[in-house]
Protein backbone atom coordinates (compact mmCIF):
# COMPACT_ATOMS: atom_id res chain seq x y z
CA UNK A 1 0.00 0.00 0.00
CA UNK A 2 1.47 3.58 -0.89
CA UNK A 3 1.46 6.33 1.83
CA UNK A 4 -0.81 8.02 -0.37
CA UNK A 5 -3.50 5.04 -0.27
CA UNK A 6 -2.59 4.27 3.49
CA UNK A 7 -4.05 7.91 4.17
CA UNK A 8 -7.37 7.49 2.30
CA UNK A 9 -8.03 4.04 4.02
CA UNK A 10 -7.21 5.80 7.29
CA UNK A 11 -9.65 8.87 6.62
CA UNK A 12 -12.22 5.71 4.99
CA UNK A 13 -12.15 4.26 8.34
CA UNK A 14 -12.50 7.56 9.94
CA UNK A 15 -15.79 8.50 8.68
CA UNK A 16 -16.94 5.38 10.23
CA UNK A 17 -16.21 5.59 13.68
CA UNK A 18 -18.69 7.52 15.62
CA UNK A 19 -17.78 11.24 17.30
CA UNK A 20 -17.82 9.42 20.77
CA UNK A 21 -14.87 7.76 20.21
CA UNK A 22 -13.23 10.83 20.27
CA UNK A 23 -13.41 12.30 23.93
CA UNK A 24 -13.37 15.97 24.12
CA UNK A 25 -11.67 16.40 27.38
CA UNK A 26 -8.87 14.40 25.83
CA UNK A 27 -9.05 16.66 22.87
CA UNK A 28 -8.91 19.30 24.72
CA UNK A 29 -5.87 18.08 26.58
CA UNK A 30 -4.40 17.09 23.33
CA UNK A 31 -4.61 20.37 22.04
CA UNK A 32 -2.67 22.18 25.48
CA UNK A 33 0.61 19.46 24.23
CA UNK A 34 0.40 20.70 21.07
CA UNK A 35 0.28 24.10 21.43
CA UNK A 36 3.27 24.12 23.84
CA UNK A 37 5.17 22.07 21.30
CA UNK A 38 4.44 24.75 19.17
CA UNK A 39 5.81 27.38 21.27
CA UNK A 40 9.31 25.38 21.77
CA UNK A 41 9.15 24.75 18.54
CA UNK A 42 9.05 28.60 16.91
CA UNK A 43 12.03 29.08 20.04
CA UNK A 44 14.00 26.67 18.40
CA UNK A 45 15.32 27.50 14.96
CA UNK A 46 17.89 24.35 15.82
CA UNK A 47 17.51 21.91 12.94
CA UNK A 48 19.10 19.18 15.02
CA UNK A 49 16.73 19.46 17.50
CA UNK A 50 13.68 19.79 14.75
CA UNK A 51 14.96 16.58 13.29
CA UNK A 52 15.08 15.03 16.78
CA UNK A 53 11.48 15.91 16.62
CA UNK A 54 10.50 14.08 13.61
CA UNK A 55 10.00 10.57 14.87
CA UNK A 56 7.70 11.02 18.02
CA UNK A 57 5.63 13.69 16.00
CA UNK A 58 5.31 11.11 13.25
CA UNK A 59 4.31 8.63 15.75
CA UNK A 60 1.62 11.03 17.35
CA UNK A 61 0.18 11.15 13.87
CA UNK A 62 0.11 7.32 13.30
CA UNK A 63 -1.60 7.31 17.27
CA UNK A 64 -4.11 10.56 16.02
CA UNK A 65 -5.43 8.13 13.10
CA UNK A 66 -5.59 4.93 15.76
CA UNK A 67 -7.93 6.87 17.41
CA UNK A 68 -5.16 6.70 20.89
CA UNK A 69 -5.67 9.48 22.57
CA UNK A 70 -3.28 8.56 25.69
CA UNK A 71 -0.85 7.91 23.18
CA UNK A 72 -0.77 11.12 20.92
CA UNK A 73 -0.41 12.99 24.25
CA UNK A 74 2.73 10.59 24.99
CA UNK A 75 4.30 11.09 21.79
CA UNK A 76 3.49 14.84 22.19
CA UNK A 77 5.12 14.94 25.10
CA UNK A 78 8.16 13.16 23.89
CA UNK A 79 8.36 15.65 20.79
CA UNK A 80 8.71 18.45 22.87
CA UNK A 81 11.39 16.71 25.17
CA UNK A 82 13.34 16.42 21.95
CA UNK A 83 13.27 19.86 20.62
CA UNK A 84 14.79 21.31 24.38
CA UNK A 85 17.43 18.18 24.60
CA UNK A 86 19.00 15.27 23.02
CA UNK A 87 18.64 13.47 26.55
CA UNK A 88 15.71 11.77 28.11
CA UNK A 89 13.85 13.75 30.49
CA UNK A 90 14.10 12.73 33.98
CA UNK A 91 11.45 10.22 35.14
CA UNK A 92 9.60 12.23 37.69
CA UNK A 93 9.76 14.99 35.01
CA UNK A 94 8.06 12.35 32.34
CA UNK A 95 5.09 11.43 35.62
CA UNK A 96 4.21 14.83 36.18
CA UNK A 97 3.82 15.71 32.16
CA UNK A 98 0.90 12.81 31.83
CA UNK A 99 -0.91 14.47 34.39
CA UNK A 100 -4.56 16.57 33.10
CA UNK A 101 -6.04 19.08 35.66
CA UNK A 102 -10.12 19.01 34.41
CA UNK A 103 -12.52 21.17 36.38
CA UNK A 104 -16.06 20.32 36.36
CA UNK A 105 -17.16 22.72 34.86
CA UNK A 106 -15.76 25.82 32.82
CA UNK A 107 -18.76 27.96 33.33
CA UNK A 108 -19.49 28.65 36.61
CA UNK A 109 -21.93 31.24 38.73
CA UNK A 110 -20.68 33.98 40.65
CA UNK A 111 -22.68 32.49 43.58
CA UNK A 112 -20.81 29.40 43.33
CA UNK A 113 -18.14 29.25 45.82
CA UNK A 114 -15.70 26.49 44.79
CA UNK A 115 -14.90 24.07 41.63
CA UNK A 116 -14.18 20.79 41.86
CA UNK A 117 -10.99 19.98 39.54
CA UNK A 118 -10.00 16.39 38.92
CA UNK A 119 -5.95 16.09 38.41
CA UNK A 120 -5.20 12.35 36.81
CA UNK A 121 -3.17 10.56 34.25
CA UNK A 122 -3.78 11.01 30.38
CA UNK A 123 -1.22 8.07 29.54
CA UNK A 124 0.74 5.91 32.02
CA UNK A 125 4.58 6.06 32.29
CA UNK A 126 5.23 2.98 34.21
CA UNK A 127 6.86 5.40 36.58
CA UNK A 128 6.29 5.50 39.76
CA UNK A 129 4.48 8.17 42.31
CA UNK A 130 7.32 10.39 43.02
CA UNK A 131 7.64 11.67 47.11
CA UNK A 132 6.77 15.07 48.23
CA UNK A 133 4.33 15.91 44.81
CA UNK A 134 2.08 18.73 45.57
CA UNK A 135 -0.26 20.86 43.19
CA UNK A 136 -0.98 24.42 43.17
CA UNK A 137 -4.42 25.76 41.55
CA UNK A 138 -4.55 29.01 41.06
CA UNK A 139 -6.09 32.55 39.15
CA UNK A 140 -3.05 34.75 39.48
CA UNK A 141 -3.72 37.93 41.41
CA UNK A 142 -6.61 36.63 43.00
CA UNK A 143 -6.44 33.34 44.70
CA UNK A 144 -4.12 30.24 44.93
CA UNK A 145 -4.62 26.89 46.51
CA UNK A 146 -1.86 24.63 47.38
CA UNK A 147 -2.43 20.51 48.19
CA UNK A 148 -0.07 17.28 48.32
CA UNK A 149 -0.73 15.27 45.71
CA UNK A 150 -0.43 11.70 47.69
CA UNK A 151 -2.66 10.12 44.86
CA UNK A 152 -4.26 9.71 41.48
CA UNK A 153 -7.17 10.42 40.67
CA UNK A 154 -7.28 13.05 42.91
CA UNK A 155 -10.40 15.43 43.24
CA UNK A 156 -9.97 19.11 45.19
CA UNK A 157 -12.55 21.45 45.78
CA UNK A 158 -10.85 24.67 44.67
CA UNK A 159 -12.24 28.03 46.49
CA UNK A 160 -13.24 30.65 44.01
CA UNK A 161 -13.92 33.48 47.00
CA UNK A 162 -12.76 36.77 45.47
CA UNK A 163 -12.79 35.80 42.06
CA UNK A 164 -15.08 37.91 39.61
CA UNK A 165 -17.51 37.74 36.69
CA UNK A 166 -15.64 37.42 33.89
CA UNK A 167 -13.04 35.28 31.51
CA UNK A 168 -9.83 33.75 33.84
CA UNK A 169 -7.40 31.97 33.44
CA UNK A 170 -7.15 29.00 36.40
CA UNK A 171 -3.65 27.79 36.51
CA UNK A 172 -2.43 24.15 37.34
CA UNK A 173 1.57 23.66 38.88
CA UNK A 174 3.00 20.51 40.16
CA UNK A 175 5.87 20.60 41.80
CA UNK A 176 8.24 17.77 43.32
CA UNK A 177 9.79 19.20 46.29
CA UNK A 178 10.98 22.25 45.57
CA UNK A 179 11.22 22.24 41.86
CA UNK A 180 8.22 23.23 39.53
CA UNK A 181 8.22 20.41 36.69
CA UNK A 182 5.17 21.14 35.17
CA UNK A 183 2.31 24.35 34.33
CA UNK A 184 -0.53 23.74 33.03
CA UNK A 185 -3.68 25.89 31.93
CA UNK A 186 -7.52 26.49 31.03
CA UNK A 187 -10.35 28.94 30.90
CA UNK A 188 -12.65 29.87 33.39
CA UNK A 189 -15.77 31.81 32.82
CA UNK A 190 -17.48 33.50 36.22
CA UNK A 191 -20.74 34.48 34.91
CA UNK A 192 -23.64 36.24 36.75
CA UNK A 193 -27.14 34.04 37.08
CA UNK A 194 -26.02 31.91 34.34
CA UNK A 195 -28.93 29.45 34.30
CA UNK A 196 -31.77 32.48 34.38
CA UNK A 197 -29.51 33.91 31.56
CA UNK A 198 -29.57 30.48 29.80
CA UNK A 199 -32.92 30.06 30.09
CA UNK A 200 -34.18 33.00 28.54
CA UNK A 201 -31.76 32.41 26.02
CA UNK A 202 -33.37 28.96 25.37
CA UNK A 203 -36.87 30.33 25.39
CA UNK A 204 -36.08 32.50 22.71
CA UNK A 205 -34.55 30.52 20.50
CA UNK A 206 -37.73 28.58 20.66
CA UNK A 207 -39.26 30.82 20.34
CA UNK A 208 -37.97 32.32 16.96
CA UNK A 209 -39.92 32.90 13.87
CA UNK A 210 -39.30 33.38 10.03
CA UNK A 211 -36.51 31.94 7.67
CA UNK A 212 -33.63 30.99 9.42
CA UNK A 213 -30.83 33.92 9.29
CA UNK A 214 -27.14 33.52 10.09
CA UNK A 215 -28.27 35.44 13.12
CA UNK A 216 -31.24 33.04 14.58
CA UNK A 217 -29.16 29.77 13.46
CA UNK A 218 -26.14 31.29 15.52
CA UNK A 219 -27.72 32.08 18.05
CA UNK A 220 -29.41 28.56 18.41
CA UNK A 221 -25.80 26.91 17.99
CA UNK A 222 -23.85 29.07 20.58
CA UNK A 223 -26.74 29.05 23.22
CA UNK A 224 -26.71 25.14 22.67
CA UNK A 225 -22.94 25.31 23.10
CA UNK A 226 -22.95 27.15 26.57
CA UNK A 227 -26.07 25.04 27.65
CA UNK A 228 -23.76 21.98 27.22
CA UNK A 229 -20.38 23.85 29.07
CA UNK A 230 -22.86 25.20 31.77
CA UNK A 231 -24.01 21.25 32.73
CA UNK A 232 -20.20 20.92 32.33
CA UNK A 233 -19.22 19.23 29.09
CA UNK A 234 -15.83 20.12 27.87
CA UNK A 235 -15.44 20.94 24.08
CA UNK A 236 -11.68 21.17 22.21
CA UNK A 237 -10.91 24.46 22.69
CA UNK A 238 -11.52 27.54 25.25
CA UNK A 239 -14.90 29.19 24.62
CA UNK A 240 -15.33 32.79 26.53
CA UNK A 241 -18.75 32.12 27.88
CA UNK A 242 -18.67 35.21 29.62
CA UNK A 243 -18.24 37.22 26.52
CA UNK A 244 -20.68 34.89 24.82
CA UNK A 245 -23.41 35.14 27.07
CA UNK A 246 -23.19 39.42 26.54
CA UNK A 247 -22.75 38.72 23.12
CA UNK A 248 -26.13 36.09 23.19
CA UNK A 249 -28.14 38.56 24.54
CA UNK A 250 -27.61 41.77 21.89
CA UNK A 251 -27.89 39.21 19.38
CA UNK A 252 -30.88 38.11 20.77
CA UNK A 253 -32.34 41.44 20.33
CA UNK A 254 -31.16 42.00 16.81
CA UNK A 255 -33.00 38.78 16.10
CA UNK A 256 -36.13 40.07 17.22
CA UNK A 257 -35.49 43.56 15.52
CA UNK A 258 -34.93 41.59 12.17
CA UNK A 259 -31.36 43.19 12.38
CA UNK A 260 -28.14 42.41 10.82
CA UNK A 261 -25.87 41.76 14.27
CA UNK A 262 -22.67 40.82 12.27
CA UNK A 263 -21.63 43.57 9.99
CA UNK A 264 -19.07 46.14 9.66
CA UNK A 265 -18.12 47.41 12.45
CA UNK A 266 -17.98 44.14 14.87
CA UNK A 267 -15.00 43.02 14.57
CA UNK A 268 -13.26 39.93 16.15
CA UNK A 269 -13.55 36.43 16.20
CA UNK A 270 -17.12 34.76 16.03
CA UNK A 271 -18.12 31.19 16.02
CA UNK A 272 -21.20 31.11 13.46
CA UNK A 273 -23.44 29.31 11.79
CA UNK A 274 -24.37 29.94 8.22
CA UNK A 275 -27.07 29.15 6.81
CA UNK A 276 -26.65 27.91 2.86
CA UNK A 277 -28.63 26.56 0.08
CA UNK A 278 -27.25 23.39 1.14
CA UNK A 279 -26.78 22.97 4.39
CA UNK A 280 -26.18 24.89 7.88
CA UNK A 281 -22.35 25.68 7.95
CA UNK A 282 -20.20 25.92 11.29
CA UNK A 283 -17.41 28.39 10.52
CA UNK A 284 -15.14 30.44 13.11
CA UNK A 285 -14.51 33.66 11.84
CA UNK A 286 -12.35 36.61 12.14
CA UNK A 287 -13.17 40.36 11.02
CA UNK A 288 -10.04 42.79 11.45
CA UNK A 289 -11.00 46.04 12.68
CA UNK A 290 -12.52 48.62 10.29
CA UNK A 291 -12.36 52.02 11.63
CA UNK A 292 -13.46 54.11 8.97
CA UNK A 293 -11.97 52.33 6.26
CA UNK A 294 -14.30 50.26 4.58
CA UNK A 295 -12.57 49.11 1.71
CA UNK A 296 -13.04 45.96 0.38
CA UNK A 297 -10.06 43.45 1.93
CA UNK A 298 -9.39 40.04 1.22
CA UNK A 299 -10.28 37.11 2.72
CA UNK A 300 -8.63 33.55 3.04
CA UNK A 301 -10.78 30.09 3.53
CA UNK A 302 -8.70 28.17 6.09
CA UNK A 303 -9.39 24.23 5.35
CA UNK A 304 -9.02 22.01 8.11
CA UNK A 305 -7.14 18.12 8.05
CA UNK A 306 -9.34 14.86 8.64
CA UNK A 307 -10.34 14.54 12.37
CA UNK A 308 -9.55 18.92 12.98
CA UNK A 309 -12.28 21.31 13.44
CA UNK A 310 -13.09 24.87 12.30
CA UNK A 311 -10.98 25.90 15.46
CA UNK A 312 -7.30 24.27 14.27
CA UNK A 313 -6.42 27.00 12.11
CA UNK A 314 -7.09 29.60 15.24
CA UNK A 315 -5.67 27.73 18.06
CA UNK A 316 -3.01 25.50 16.73
CA UNK A 317 -1.29 24.86 13.33
CA UNK A 318 1.59 27.26 14.85
CA UNK A 319 -0.70 28.80 17.50
CA UNK A 320 -3.08 30.31 14.77
CA UNK A 321 -0.13 31.76 12.75
CA UNK A 322 -3.00 31.84 9.76
CA UNK A 323 -4.56 34.29 11.86
CA UNK A 324 -1.47 36.12 12.75
CA UNK A 325 -1.16 36.56 9.45
CA UNK A 326 -4.85 37.74 8.36
CA UNK A 327 -4.62 40.24 11.57
CA UNK A 328 -1.53 42.20 10.37
CA UNK A 329 -2.61 42.66 7.21
CA UNK A 330 -5.98 43.46 8.26
CA UNK A 331 -7.88 40.90 6.00
CA UNK A 332 -10.60 38.41 6.81
CA UNK A 333 -10.23 34.86 7.73
CA UNK A 334 -13.10 31.82 8.02
CA UNK A 335 -12.46 28.15 9.14
CA UNK A 336 -15.74 25.83 7.91
CA UNK A 337 -15.81 22.75 9.89
CA UNK A 338 -15.68 19.51 7.62
CA UNK A 339 -18.06 17.02 8.18
CA UNK A 340 -19.66 15.70 11.60
CA UNK A 341 -17.79 15.40 15.22
CA UNK A 342 -14.93 13.53 13.43
CA UNK A 343 -14.27 16.32 11.04
CA UNK A 344 -14.46 13.73 8.06
CA UNK A 345 -16.58 14.33 5.06
CA UNK A 346 -17.58 16.36 2.23
CA UNK A 347 -16.18 19.73 1.59
CA UNK A 348 -17.83 23.07 3.26
CA UNK A 349 -20.17 25.16 0.85
CA UNK A 350 -17.59 27.64 0.89
CA UNK A 351 -18.83 30.04 -1.87
CA UNK A 352 -21.80 30.32 -0.52
CA UNK A 353 -20.36 31.05 2.74
CA UNK A 354 -18.28 33.49 0.82
CA UNK A 355 -21.49 35.20 -0.90
CA UNK A 356 -24.00 35.43 3.00
CA UNK A 357 -20.40 37.17 4.39
CA UNK A 358 -19.98 39.43 2.18
CA UNK A 359 -23.56 40.80 2.47
CA UNK A 360 -22.33 41.95 5.56
CA UNK A 361 -18.38 42.71 5.71
CA UNK A 362 -16.73 44.55 2.44
CA UNK A 363 -15.10 41.78 1.35
CA UNK A 364 -12.92 41.77 -2.10
CA UNK A 365 -14.45 39.09 -4.37
CA UNK A 366 -11.12 38.79 -6.54
CA UNK A 367 -9.51 38.46 -3.66
CA UNK A 368 -9.85 35.00 -2.13
CA UNK A 369 -7.92 32.86 -1.01
CA UNK A 370 -8.23 28.94 -0.24
CA UNK A 371 -5.65 27.21 1.48
CA UNK A 372 -6.32 23.45 2.93
CA UNK A 373 -4.02 21.02 4.96
CA UNK A 374 -3.70 17.43 4.29
CA UNK A 375 -7.41 16.64 3.55
CA UNK A 376 -8.24 20.07 3.48
CA UNK A 377 -5.44 20.44 0.74
CA UNK A 378 -7.46 18.08 -1.53
CA UNK A 379 -10.56 19.48 -0.90
CA UNK A 380 -9.21 22.96 -1.81
CA UNK A 381 -7.42 21.69 -4.95
CA UNK A 382 -10.64 20.42 -6.00
CA UNK A 383 -12.61 24.04 -4.79
CA UNK A 384 -10.29 26.05 -7.17
CA UNK A 385 -10.83 23.64 -9.84
CA UNK A 386 -14.90 23.94 -9.74
CA UNK A 387 -14.13 27.44 -9.74
CA UNK A 388 -10.92 28.88 -10.43
CA UNK A 389 -12.57 32.40 -11.64
CA UNK A 390 -13.84 32.63 -7.64
CA UNK A 391 -10.54 32.42 -6.35
CA UNK A 392 -7.37 34.50 -6.29
CA UNK A 393 -4.87 32.08 -4.96
CA UNK A 394 -4.56 28.43 -3.96
CA UNK A 395 -2.33 26.47 -1.07
CA UNK A 396 -2.07 22.90 -0.32
CA UNK A 397 0.07 21.81 2.17
CA UNK A 398 0.67 18.47 3.84
CA UNK A 399 -1.40 16.69 1.29
CA UNK A 400 -2.08 16.11 -2.85
CA UNK A 401 -5.19 15.59 -4.79
CA UNK A 402 -5.84 14.74 -8.46
CA UNK A 403 -5.78 17.28 -11.03
CA UNK A 404 -8.88 16.65 -13.58
CA UNK A 405 -8.72 20.65 -14.62
CA UNK A 406 -5.03 21.68 -15.44
CA UNK A 407 -6.05 24.33 -17.30
CA UNK A 408 -7.50 26.07 -14.12
CA UNK A 409 -3.99 26.50 -12.94
CA UNK A 410 -3.10 28.16 -15.50
CA UNK A 411 -3.92 31.91 -13.87
CA UNK A 412 -4.33 30.78 -10.73
CA UNK A 413 -1.15 31.06 -8.15
CA UNK A 414 -1.06 28.18 -6.42
CA UNK A 415 1.77 26.71 -3.50
CA UNK A 416 1.94 23.60 -2.55
CA UNK A 417 4.14 22.54 0.38
CA UNK A 418 5.00 19.66 2.63
CA UNK A 419 7.97 18.46 4.95
CA UNK A 420 10.25 15.84 3.68
CA UNK A 421 9.20 13.74 6.61
CA UNK A 422 5.46 13.84 5.79
CA UNK A 423 3.94 10.37 5.32
CA UNK A 424 2.14 12.11 1.99
CA UNK A 425 5.58 13.07 0.64
CA UNK A 426 4.93 10.69 -2.51
CA UNK A 427 1.33 12.22 -3.36
CA UNK A 428 2.76 16.11 -2.69
CA UNK A 429 5.52 15.00 -5.41
CA UNK A 430 3.33 13.56 -8.29
CA UNK A 431 1.00 16.64 -7.51
CA UNK A 432 4.21 18.93 -8.41
CA UNK A 433 5.57 16.89 -10.98
CA UNK A 434 2.07 16.78 -13.08
CA UNK A 435 1.68 20.33 -12.58
CA UNK A 436 5.77 20.97 -13.43
CA UNK A 437 4.89 19.23 -16.78
CA UNK A 438 1.96 21.48 -17.74
CA UNK A 439 4.70 24.82 -17.43
CA UNK A 440 2.15 26.71 -15.04
CA UNK A 441 3.82 30.42 -14.99
CA UNK A 442 2.19 30.49 -11.36
CA UNK A 443 2.85 27.76 -9.49
CA UNK A 444 5.20 27.12 -6.55
CA UNK A 445 6.87 23.75 -4.76
CA UNK A 446 8.62 23.92 -1.33
CA UNK A 447 9.72 21.11 0.68
CA UNK A 448 10.30 22.19 4.17
CA UNK A 449 13.80 19.53 5.87
CA UNK A 450 12.67 18.42 8.64
CA UNK A 451 8.92 18.56 8.97
CA UNK A 452 6.59 16.32 9.20
CA UNK A 453 2.46 15.97 9.02
CA UNK A 454 1.46 18.17 11.85
CA UNK A 455 3.92 21.33 11.42
CA UNK A 456 4.04 21.68 8.04
CA UNK A 457 1.49 24.40 8.04
CA UNK A 458 3.59 26.54 10.80
CA UNK A 459 6.53 26.20 8.88
CA UNK A 460 4.70 27.25 5.10
CA UNK A 461 1.75 29.81 6.24
CA UNK A 462 4.44 32.90 5.90
CA UNK A 463 6.19 31.68 2.40
CA UNK A 464 2.04 31.09 1.62
CA UNK A 465 1.08 34.91 1.97
CA UNK A 466 4.38 35.67 0.22
CA UNK A 467 3.48 33.48 -2.35
CA UNK A 468 -0.21 34.98 -2.92
CA UNK A 469 0.61 38.78 -2.44
CA UNK A 470 3.69 38.96 -4.57
CA UNK A 471 2.98 35.78 -7.54
CA UNK A 472 2.96 37.19 -11.56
Amino acid sequence: MTRNSAFTALVAFAALIPSKSWSQADRYDLGLRLRALEEIWDQSADEAARKRAVGPLNQAVRAFFSFNNAKVGEWLDRASHALKSGMEPPAAQRWAESLVFRPARRLVGTDETELKVEVRELYSTGVERPQNVAVSIEIPGVVRQRIDLNELPFKLAFRLGGVPAGEHLLSAEVTIGSDAVLRRRCLISRVDRPDERLAALREAVKSRTGPESVESATLAYVVKLLSDLRAGQVFETDYPAARLIDEMERLREAVTQGELFFRTGRSGEFWLRIPTNRSAETVRFFAPEMKDDSSPRPIVVALHGAGASENMFFDSYGNGITKQECEKRGWFLVAPRTGGGLGVGGTPNVLAIIEELSKRYPIDSKRVYVVGHSMGAGQALALSQQNPEKFAGVAALGGGGMIRKPEAFQSLPLFVGIGTDDFLIGSAKRLSDSLKRLNLPRMQFKEYPNVEHMMIVREAIPDVFRFWTTAP
